[in-house]
């Protein structure tokens, strides 16, 4: 008789704090940034909208060398006009607060970021490379002007 193998179940840990703006924007560096609250009958969480020239969110975490990470975000337009394109990047530091590289950027164009549904977007990282000591989320709104902003539901960054 063969013992059956167990599968074994992978879970990982978000290391954004406050990644669904339940706490407003604590945690979080931000210029022209505003809370909205629960969204969708989500009791508990918020969003972020990014309006504003320069718009930005960001946020830095502990990581170290080899670290591999995986970032999900949800996003839409606050309205159908043209709302700003998004850049997200995920970059490791060393110490002294250098980028290393690799890193991780989404470039989502102005046409993709409708009112009417959320986009989510996953990607994964290479590992991190030595020296590493932390890594910085940072989203990027730049022509998020008035009526044509960005609405962030969630950002996680989990390692894996």
């Amino acid at each position: 008789m063969r013992k059956k193998k167990r599968s074994r179940q992978i879970t990982t840990h978000n290391i954004i704090r406050n990644s669904h703006f339940g706490a407003g924007l604590a945690n979080w560096d931000n210029m022209s940034v505003s809370v909205l609250g629960e969204m969708e009958g989500d009791q508990g969480s918020g969003a972020a909208c990014l309006e504003g020239s320069r718009a930005f969110l960001s946020q830095t975490r502990a990581a170290k060398p080899w670290d591999k990470l995986e970032l999900v975000i949800r996003l839409r337009g606050q309205s159908h006009l043209a709302n700003s394109p998004v850049v997200v990047r995920v970059r490791w530091a060393d110490f002294s607060g250098n980028f290393l590289s690799p890193d991780m950027t989404i470039f989502i164009p102005r046409k993709h970021l409708t009112a009417s549904s959320w986009n989510e977007y996953t990607i994964k990282s290479a590992p991190a490379p030595r020296g590493t000591t932390r890594v910085d989320i940072r989203i990027d709104a730049p022509l998020a002007r008035k009526g044509a902003g960005i609405i962030i539901k969630q950002i996680e960054l989990h390692r894996i």
